[in-house]
C-alpha cells in the first residue's frame, strides 16, 4: 500500500511538472531579446500610419506598462529639448546678426512643430511595432528610418534628434 502511494505521488508530479514545462514552453517568447527589464515582454503587433514619433514612443510605452503589470513605467525615452546652436561668426557685425536669427527661430520653433513642420517629434512614422519582436531591435529599425539617435541603456531606449547640436555659419 505504501508503495502504491510513493508510485501513485511519484506519477502526480512527473504529471504536474510536465504540464508546467508545457506552459511555460507555450508562452510568447521575445525574438532577438535584450538583457534588460524593458525588453523582457511581448508586446502585441501595433501598426502605425504616419503617426507622430512621439505618439509611436507613447504607444509603445503603455504596452510595455501593460504588458509589465506596471513594473515597467518607461521602455523608451525620446529627448525632445531643443538643439543647440553653435554660431561660427566671421566678425563681430555678423555674430550680432547671428544671435538675432537664433532667437527669432527659438521664438517660433515650438509653434512651427505645431503647425506640422517636421521636427523630429512630430515626424510621421508608418510601420509596425512590436509582435514578438524585441523593443531594441525594431527601435534599430526604427531610428534607420527617422535618423534619430539611438543608446540601449538599462532603464529604457534613449532617442534624440540627429545631429545633437545645429549649426549657425555665415
Amino acid at each position: 500500500m505504501k508503495r502504491n502511494l510513493i508510485t501513485g505521488l511519484s506519477i502526480a508530479f512527473l504529471i504536474v511538472l510536465v504540464g508546467v514545462l508545457a506552459i511555460r514552453s507555450l508562452r510568447p517568447k521575445v525574438v532577438h531579446q535584450r538583457p534588460y527589464k524593458w525588453d523582457a515582454f511581448v508586446l502585441p503587433m501595433m501598426n502605425f500610419t504616419n503617426e507622430p514619433i512621439v505618439n509611436v514612443v507613447k504607444a509603445v510605452n503603455d504596452a510595455v506598462r501593460k504588458a509589465s503589470g506596471g513594473t515597467v513605467k518607461t521602455a523608451v525615452y525620446l529627448d525632445t529639448t531643443p538643439a543647440p546652436i553653435k554660431r561660427f561668426p566671421p566678425n563681430a557685425e555678423v555674430d550680432g546678426e547671428m544671435v538675432r536669427m537664433i532667437a527669432a527661430f527659438r521664438e517660433n520653433e515650438a509653434s512651427m512643430l505645431k503647425r506640422g513642420a517636421h521636427g523630429f517629434e512630430s515626424a510621421p512614422y508608418t510601420g509596425p511595432m512590436g509582435g514578438g519582436h524585441s523593443l531594441g531591435c525594431t527601435f534599430q529599425m526604427f531610428v534607420e528610418e527617422s535618423c534619430l539617435g539611438y543608446a540601449e541603456q538599462p532603464d529604457a531606449i534613449h532617442l534624440w534628434r540627429m545631429p545633437r547640436t545645429l549649426e549657425c555659419r555665415a
